[in-house]
Order: structure tokens, then sequence, then C-alpha cells
């Protein structure tokens, strides 16, 4: 039952989402941005094991998470306006952000 409650209630964070930004691109951008999924995430971590520990380790992967999005972020942003088609815009962000995950992965792994 708490999965199906998950289900719903993060598909209809993505429709309100979507349809905000339909109307208003920039509210619905900055409603996405949001640390919704973020808190939904901890909300149901902390139904489910009630583990402080395991919420601190996923805040701080959250964090870490900063940085390629917002690379990835920057280079769909800089494709779309240049009127780049939507397919090839959005292999290419994911590529730099599994490139920055990657080296982020390897440079905190050495520390």
């Amino acid at each position: 039952m708490l999965l199906i409650l998950k289900i719903i209630t993060s598909s209809l964070m993505v429709v309100l989402i979507t349809e905000i930004a339909k109307r208003h691109s920039m509210l619905g951008g900055m409603i996405a941005v949001l640390p919704v999924n973020i808190l939904l995430s901890l909300i149901w971590l902390y139904i489910e094991k009630r583990d402080l520990a395991l919420l601190g380790n996923f805040s701080n992967s959250a964090f870490l998470g900063i940085f390629p999005t917002m690379f990835f972020l920057i280079a769909i942003t800089v494709l779309f306006n240049k009127h780049n088609p939507f397919i090839p815009t959005i292999c290419a962000g994911l590529f730099i952000l599994a490139a920055f995950i990657f080296v982020q992965h390897k440079i905190f792994n050495h520390i």
C-alpha cells in the first residue's frame, strides 16, 4: 500500500509541475528545482526505516548531486537556446551529467 502511495504522490508532483510549466515556464522550472523529490524521499525513507544515519547519508549524496545536475542544466539550456533538437540535446546533457558524476566519484574516492 505504501508503494502505491509513493507512486501516486510522485506522479502527481510531475504532473503538477508540467502543467504549471505549460502555462508559466519560469514558475514550472522554479518549482521543479525545489527539493520536493528530496523531501518526499526523506519522508518515505523515514517512514519505512526510521534510520537517521541513512537519512544523513542520503542527504549528503543528494547534496553531492547538485554539481553534476548544475552542469546538466547549463548544457541543455545552452543547446536548447541554440535550437538543437530535443533528443540530441537530452542525450548530450545526460552524457555531461554522467561524465561529471564519474569525475566527482573518482575525486571523492581519492580523498
